[in-house]
């Protein structure tokens, strides 16, 4: 059943790909360093300082709420 769906082969594809998602990850991360970017959490990559951001969340949320 394997071999006719050729799901062996889709499950390897997928895994390929998170390998390039995660390598592109880290190479966006070194881009943004490298251009004066900060990285917070490693989640989170931004050209702004941290404080830009919360000021930034704050007013979404007052505005969200209205």
């Amino acid at each position: 059943m394997l071999w006719y769906w050729n799901i062996d082969v889709i499950v390897k594809n997928q895994e390929e790909q998170k390998k390039i998602m995660r390598e592109q990850n880290d190479l966006l991360k070194q881009f943004i360093k490298l251009n004066g970017g900060k990285i917070y959490n490693d989640d989170l990559l931004s050209m702004e300082s941290k404080e830009e951001i919360e000021r930034k969340a704050k007013l979404f949320d007052a505005s969200s709420k209205s």
